[in-house]
């Protein structure tokens, strides 16, 4: 099965999700309980010349994590790319958090 990311009006196969490689995290709050939000995971990239690099993103997959551990993967990713995982505060109580320049790891 593929996944497919809408780019304008065209719809096309995700060039990040066909690989051998997986992402986790714990998506904690600040007194180490799980939390139910979304992570939305994308691939990063640069467009341009040496000089001026520009940072581009293309959409992924979005998941949720287990309620109980807060633990998520996604899985089938290539790891000759660099991805970044993105969640948010429903809230709006705390700022979103963001970490760029994951490396996926080998599936088992």
């Amino acid at each position: 099965m593929s996944t497919f990311a809408v780019i304008g009006f065209q719809v096309v196969p995700s060039r990040a999700n066909f690989g051998n490689g997986k992402l986790t995290g714990t998506l904690i709050d600040k007194d180490g309980n799980s939390k139910n939000e979304k992570v939305w995971i994308y691939e990063q990239r640069f467009s341009g010349d040496t000089i001026g690099k520009h940072p581009l993103a293309d959409f992924v997959e979005v998941t949720r994590p287990d309620p109980q551990s807060g633990q998520w993967v996604v899985k089938h990713l290539s790891p000759a790319r660099r991805y970044m995982a993105v969640s948010h505060d429903s809230s709006g109580q705390f700022d979103p958090v963001l970490k760029t320049n994951l490396r996926p790891e080998p599936m088992e």
